[in-house]
């Protein structure tokens, strides 16, 4: 045993060199010590996965014993391994890993922190968030591993929500200022005058390609101006959040809305609108050059990314959705259902019938 420590301990050198910025932001991030030296031992290829114990000759096969089609490599443990995926979306993120781009940890790490620098204040903490949610899967992975059963991705959810609260919490405290990206308990808020916020999101089933997209807008008094619910068929679920940000841009512009806020909880699409350079998932690149050719209507359109907890108005929307009835839209009577979100969220609504 203390051979095969010794051999996981020692990283293997290769001509691969980590971007020293990547590092920076590593060594920056407000997290666990140990979660940094977690980082720095994936990044220099020191884990103990079963592809370097194979290597090493430490042990009998590289294959990946939780799913058994690949080989265990960090990538594979930390972001591609199927059960992750539900961690990934599952947390505030709603992160959709696009498995094709996923060509190294570090380079991966490094195009999360490129785009997360376009949400400007927001970046550190959302780092420190993946950070932690790279962290649980290693520890869930090794022990499911290790106790012989199937990895939990809801109690992994469970430990990085945790986690990253207290963080955030003793950040402000320490600070004496307010986290900049609220851990996921938060409300939703009224936007400034004059602004209209749009709230979108989509809903999708894996099995029958069924999806639908909600869409509500309120004003800076928080009464709410319109809402739509419409059924979709698409083949992915960023494809429908996508589709959702399109729709409440169309439902803003017949409302004649001239400056919005459009809030979304994809991490995917919001990146996207904020990215002059088009960069992200292919899949939805049609969809985004339709927005941005209609987002130049309005005088003024901010993109802002925010909890599922902060959007449960346009996720109810969403779970409307009916194939039967291809769209529904509401104005001063919207669904006994909405109704209860937005009491929830403590701001004025019109009554239900």
């Amino acid at each position: 045993m203390e051979n095969l420590v010794a051999v996981c301990s020692v990283p293997e050198h290769h001509s691969h060199q980590v971007d020293k910025k990547l590092w920076k932001s590593i060594w920056s991030m407000k997290v666990l010590p140990k979660i940094k030296l977690f980082f720095w031992r994936a990044l220099t290829n020191s884990l103990p996965t079963l592809k370097n114990l194979f290597q090493r000759r430490a042990w009998t096969t590289p294959v990946c014993t939780l799913c058994h089609s690949c080989d265990e490599s960090p990538e594979h443990a930390i972001l591609l391994c199927p059960w992750t995926a539900c961690v990934w979306f599952g947390i505030p993120l709603n992160y959709c890993v696009n498995v094709q781009s996923v060509t190294s940890l570090d380079r991966w790490l490094l195009g999360v922190t490129t785009s997360l620098a376009l949400f400007e204040e927001r970046n550190k903490d959302i780092l420190v968030l993946v950070g932690i949610t790279c962290w649980e899967i290693w520890k869930e992975r090794c022990s499911a591993i290790f106790d012989g059963r199937p990895p939990s991705p809801y109690s992994v959810i469970r430990k990085v929500i945790s986690l990253w609260g207290e963080l955030c919490l003793s950040s402000s405290v320490t600070t004496g200022s307010t986290p900049s990206l609220s851990p996921p308990h938060a409300l939703w808020r009224v936007p400034p005058h004059p602004y209209i916020k749009v709230n979108v999101d989509g809903a999708w089933k894996k099995d029958s390609l069924q999806g639908g997209v909600g869409c509500c807008l309120r004003d800076p008094r928080g009464r709410l101006l319109a809402g739509m619910s419409k059924a979709t068929l698409r083949n992915s679920a960023v494809e429908v959040e996508a589709e959702a940000v399109l729709e409440g841009l169309i439902l803003a512009k017949e409302k004649n809305c001239q400056k919005i806020i459009l809030e979304s909880d994809s991490m995917d699409v919001v990146s996207c609108m904020r990215n002059e350079n088009l960069r992200g998932n292919w899949r939805i690149i049609p969809i985004i050059l339709e927005i941005r050719r209609l987002s130049s209507w309005f005088t003024s359109v901010k993109w802002e990314w925010v909890s599922r907890q902060a959007n449960q108005a346009a996720h109810v929307a969403a779970a409307l959705s009916n194939m039967r009835v291809r769209t529904l839209r509401w104005a001063s009577q919207p669904p006994p259902s909405m109704v209860r979100v937005l009491a929830k969220d403590g701001l004025p609504c019109p009554p239900s019938n």
